[in-house]
């Protein structure tokens, strides 16, 4: 295995360690709002998305826009996930919901989010800094969802994700180098019902770790269009996450990989579908002989936002 995919798998071995230091972060309580924006974008993003996953009792939305929605306003919480601290788009919606008069924390590493959160004496979770978001995602997700749950008494083991990371290790074996060698030459294609934020997750990895295109959906919205479009493209290989009675529709309609759940309760599940996930990428970069924290577009997309008015 090539050096620089063996570096990002030495930090995927110690993740479960991550998860559980990220666990023992404090966290400010947001007040009770009917409506919640997560405000963040790539590895940063990805984290507001897992919100579904705790299936809360509120009105939630990821905010992946340099624009503010009209429905932010004073009766709003807005949690702002940015770990460099200096992503353009997310600044902006922060700096426009408090001229809206939103409730705003940030969870991010420095840069200018913690400046803002310092003049603005908002509250702010500060995680090490470092490494590439992606990487970080422990520390990103865990303090998101402990917010959520402690603030909304949702009453939620949110330690049942970091103990599916943990038992992960003892049963995943060789299934991520498997699958990806069975991607290599083929387009993935992601789907999910159940774990829908993961399979975006998993698309995410393979795109920034392999340098490869990628694809997710929503089991069982893709019966009624996508399905359609493996009639002529014959270079698509569909992937599902996690496994009930729709997924197998799917299934037997176009004959996927399904990687399984593996444990009982949904959070601990998505840990380790997550994890076999990230290691499929990282797999897939040393058969393309990618370094997975080299980044070659992203950087220059960057650049240009940054320098829009």
């Amino acid at each position: 295995m090539y050096l620089w995919c063996l570096k990002v798998l030495d930090v995927y071995s110690r993740w479960d360690e991550l998860f559980y230091k990220a666990l023992d972060l404090e966290v400010p309580i947001i007040p009770v709002r009917d409506k919640v924006f997560i405000a963040g974008l790539g590895g940063s993003g990805i984290t507001g998305d897992v919100v579904e996953l705790l299936d809360p009792p509120f009105s939630f939305q990821t905010l992946r826009t340099v624009s503010l929605p009209r429905a932010v306003d004073r009766l709003s919480n807005l949690i702002a996930v940015t770990y460099s601290g200096n992503t353009v788009e997310t600044l902006r919606i922060v700096l426009s919901s408090l001229e809206r008069g939103a409730h705003v924390i940030g969870i991010t590493s420095g840069g200018k989010m913690w400046k803002i959160c310092e003049e603005k004496d908002l509250d702010c979770i500060k995680v090490p800094g470092g490494e590439q978001p992606r990487v970080m995602f422990p520390y990103l997700v865990i303090p998101l969802l402990n917010v959520i749950n402690f603030s909304y008494r949702l009453g939620l083991r949110i330690t049942d994700m970091a103990d599916g990371i943990r038992d992960s290790k003892d049963i995943i074996s060789a299934g991520p180098k498997e699958l990806s060698e069975k991607i290599l030459g083929k387009v993935p294609v992601i789907y999910s019902s159940k774990y829908f934020p993961v399979a975006e997750r998993m698309k995410q990895e393979i795109n920034e770790n392999a340098k490869y295109p990628a694809f997710f959906n929503r089991i069982p919205e893709i019966h009624h269009n996508e399905i359609e479009g493996f009639r002529h493209f014959e270079s698509l290989f569909p992937i599902i996450l996690g496994h009930d009675e729709i997924s197998e529709v799917t299934n037997k309609l176009i004959n996927s990989y399904i990687v399984r759940e593996r444990f009982s309760g949904r959070l601990k599940n998505a840990g380790f579908l997550v994890y076999f996930g990230d290691l499929t990428s990282i797999h897939l970069a040393n058969e393309l002989k990618e370094d997975p924290y080299a980044l070659h577009v992203i950087p220059k997309a960057r650049q240009m936002t940054e320098e829009l008015s």
